[in-house]
């Protein structure tokens, strides 16, 4: 005798279950992994850098895409963690507004409520050129005191051996990055750090023999496959430098994940906040 099984129940019941679990998913993706922020540590060794600033904490903050990208609540419980760690410096790396000028006054407000030992520092990114008012931007940012380094370098920490920071304008979009510009006021052998906002020009900074480059855009690829990994990373190198710690010849890049997106959506690719504690190491 042959049990003939019922199919058709067997059908509904399997598209009943992936619906759901699609349904799941995408709420996840929508309204639990945008606000899910994830805090990394991370320790890298600097040459040059003076035994009195081992242990230098620089917090690495990206893409915000403020407010389409990154809500204001969001934002401001990461303002007041990052405040309440006490970092000797704070970075921000590009794409700080999303498209509209009308952003910029309130990322100005937020921004100017971080506190870091050594102040904070900025570049911009293709984002802050499309809200049409990139000059706004960086006037409002410099009012509260967060200097925007667009294509320069500034000493920080020890008066006697400080750390220099480089940034580099925009390398995605609209900007005109400078890299030897950025770089021509550091001492030879000074300890330093270059901030990007497009992980691409790492080539480039690791030829310079940068020991740090902090980069973001890619968003960690913002919504990435099991097993494949993301789906777009806007970069030209594909996922090869899109998230993460990597090493280039002797150059240390970190891509990080972001804070924002463009959709507020994000899938395996959780916001970030990097904290590094940059080590004294010797030159030679």
């Amino acid at each position: 005798m042959r049990i003939r099984g019922d199919w058709g129940v067997d059908r509904r019941f399997s598209a009943w279950m992936v619906l759901g679990i699609g349904t799941l998913a995408a709420g996840y993706a929508f309204f639990v992994e945008p606000r899910w922020v994830e805090w990394n540590d991370e320790d890298v060794d600097i040459p040059g850098l003076s035994p009195a600033m081992d242990g230098f904490r620089v917090f690495h903050l990206t893409d915000l895409h403020l407010y389409s990208g990154l809500s204001a609540s969001v934002f401001r419980s990461i303002v007041n963690e990052c405040n309440r760690q006490k970092p000797d410096l704070v970075v921000l790396t590009g794409d700080l507004v999303n498209h509209s000028a009308q952003a910029i006054p309130g990322c100005v407000a937020q921004l100017g409520e971080l506190r870091a030992r050594c102040g904070v520092l900025a570049i911009l990114g293709g984002h802050d050129y499309e809200s049409f008012s990139a000059a706004r931007l960086i006037s409002g940012l410099e009012s509260v005191g967060i200097r925007v380094l667009h294509n320069r370098a500034v000493p920080v920490g020890s008066d006697e051996s400080p750390l220099w920071v480089a940034g580099i304008d925009d390398n995605t979009s609209q900007g005109h990055p400078d890299l030897d510009a950025a770089l021509a006021p550091i001492p030879e052998h000074a300890p330093r750090i270059l901030l990007m906002h497009s992980p691409d020009g790492i080539l480039q900074a690791a030829r310079h023999g940068v020991p740090l480059v902090l980069a973001g855009h890619t968003h960690g690829g913002q919504v990435c496959l099991p097993f494949l990994g993301p789906v777009r990373t806007m970069s030209r190198y594909g996922k090869q430098y899109a998230r993460g710690r990597c090493k280039v010849g002797e150059t240390t890049l970190y891509t990080s994940r972001g804070l924002g997106s463009h959709h507020r959506v994000r899938f395996l690719a959780r916001p970030e906040v990097v904290r590094f504690r940059l080590r004294s190491v010797s030159s030679t």
